[in-house]
């Protein structure tokens, strides 16, 4: 009985100090945790992300083909205010990726896993786009790093940039563009040739009447100076003969 109640005893000895060994390790490592992650809010630096400019395609534009090309340049993140006991600092890019509405995944054009980056323009063609608007985003995700005595620290900075455009491939048929003759247009043409025919007749007449009242004219006038003619010639008659009977009664009286 001695024999199995010491058993015991060291049994339950050694699963308490486990269980406290395994307390004082997990409130070691919560404590060292818990001291990084000051040390790291501490010597967070204030910078700004990666920058993207996208020089194709424009923002809002129509495209008439299923394919682009997209081309943009990224910038590396900017650190603006770090801790004076930083060492080593660095920035660089970390990933370049982009994706469009009509695509399920995001596509990598960059990796800082897979080498390092030499350029800062990217250019890249994308095929099968359906119609219709779409929206396509670029990511840039960048990285400031540096060290603090033996402890190194590296922060993220992601950035992302959107375009919106309109892909229009339906190019129209060929019998879109003929187009069927338009008729001749008889009714302004028989209207204008019946104006011009009423305005040729009404010349006419106003002409034929001008000239018939020019000649009713000079007839007046060539009767009028007849009859003064005939008129002058009876005065001269009368004027003789009573100058021929007044001579007369003169030689009669003398005798």
């Amino acid at each position: 009985m001695k024999k199995i109640a010491l058993a015991v005893t060291l049994i339950v000895g050694l699963i308490f100090w486990v269980t406290f060994s395994c307390a004082v390790v997990g409130a070691q490592d919560q404590q060292a945790s818990d001291s990084l992650q000051d040390y790291y809010d501490r010597y967070k630096p204030k910078m700004t992300p990666p920058t993207i400019s996208i020089a194709s395609p424009q923002n809002y534009s129509v495209i008439n083909t299923n394919s682009i090309s997209l081309v943009f340049n990224v910038s590396e993140p900017q650190v603006i205010e770090i801790s004076p006991d930083a060492n080593k600092v660095s920035t660089r890019l970390f990933r370049v990726s982009y994706k469009g509405d009509w695509q399920t995944e995001e596509h990598f054009l960059y990796s800082a896993e897979h080498g390092s980056l030499d350029f800062l323009e990217f250019n890249t063609t994308l095929l099968n786009i359906p119609d219709g608007t779409h929206q396509l985003q670029v990511i840039a995700d960048g990285v400031v790093g540096f060290t603090v005595a033996m402890f190194g620290f590296s922060y993220n900075s992601e950035t992302n940039t959107s375009i919106i455009f309109t892909v229009n491939s339906t190019q129209p048929t060929p019998s879109t563009f003929t187009s069927t003759p338009e008729p001749f247009p008889t009714l302004p043409l028989i209207a204008s040739s019946s104006a011009i025919a009423v305005v040729a007749v009404a010349w006419l007449f106003v002409s034929k009447e001008f000239t018939g009242s020019r000649t009713k004219k000079k007839s007046s006038v060539s009767t009028n100076t007849h009859l003064v003619s005939v008129s002058s010639g009876i005065n001269s008659d009368y004027s003789s003969s009573s100058r021929s009977l007044l001579s007369f009664r003169a030689c009669y009286r003398s005798t």
